[in-house]
């Protein structure tokens, strides 16, 4: 997939950059009201699971990070686990960034902050 985000680099900036707004929109406590509203219509849910459902996700120790900011010292000990569990890379596990380039985040949280 490197080869794709090379190719669509700027069109991959502006997804992730538009995913990080949109979930800054979602936990802004402002707009509660209406992200409830949409989780209920658009997943075809009561208000009331549909309000459980934007709690789990929104409520700490198990929410959403904070600008979807992906969590490269549990992928080093996922990968660290991998290693010492299944024998996977002869118990050395790999860096993270052999599967990871978050290079394109770094810009498109650049773009946007």
């Amino acid at each position: 997939m490197r080869d794709w985000a090379k190719a669509n680099s700027d069109t991959l900036v502006r997804y992730i950059s538009a995913y990080v707004e949109g979930t800054r929109w979602a936990l802004d406590p402002a707009n509660k009201a209406e992200a409830i509203a949409l989780i209920a219509e658009r997943l075809k849910l009561t208000p009331q699971v549909a309000a459980q459902t934007y709690a789990v996700a929104t409520d700490p120790p198990d929410n959403i990070a904070r600008d979807t900011k992906f969590d490269m010292e549990g992928f080093r000990n996922v990968l660290k686990l991998r290693a010492e569990i299944e024998g996977q890379w002869g118990g050395n596990a790999p860096p993270p960034d052999k599967y990871v380039d978050l290079s394109y985040y770094d810009r498109a949280l650049a773009s946007i902050r």
